[in-house]
């Protein structure tokens, strides 16, 4: 069971950074950066999900943390912007948004144990 959840998730991540990467592609040939520098936080974040959404579906224990403390961040992000947000506004989806990124920390929370440990060769 927390093999075929972590497989999911790793899926799903692999498929964010699949569509991070396309979509900053089309942004970049639409509108042009002006110098390369622009460029390197979008293919470091890429590269990054890429690497744990390997991991995740490897079922590596510390790629697993790695996630749920990346969706922790976010979440408390979504909810501080939220929190000053005009009422009945579209930024009030961002409680919703956060419930839902707490759902990897709860998976690895709960399966910790059945998690491969990192093997060192």
């Amino acid at each position: 069971m927390s093999r075929a959840v972590f497989q999911a998730l790793g899926s799903l991540v692999g498929g964010v950074a699949a569509i991070w990467t396309l979509g900053s592609i089309v942004v970049i040939r639409r509108y042009p950066p002006h110098s390369t520098t622009a460029v390197i936080p979008l293919a470091l974040i890429a590269l990054l999900l890429i690497f744990l959404a390997i991991g995740v579906y490897r079922a590596n224990r510390w790629v697993a943390l790695a996630l749920s403390m990346l969706t922790i961040g976010l979440a408390a992000w979504f909810v501080k912007q939220s929190i000053h947000s005009t009422p009945w506004s579209w930024n009030g989806a961002g409680y919703w948004i956060a419930l839902l990124l707490m759902i990897p920390p709860a998976f690895t929370f709960k399966f910790w144990r059945s998690l491969e440990p990192t093997k060192h060769p």
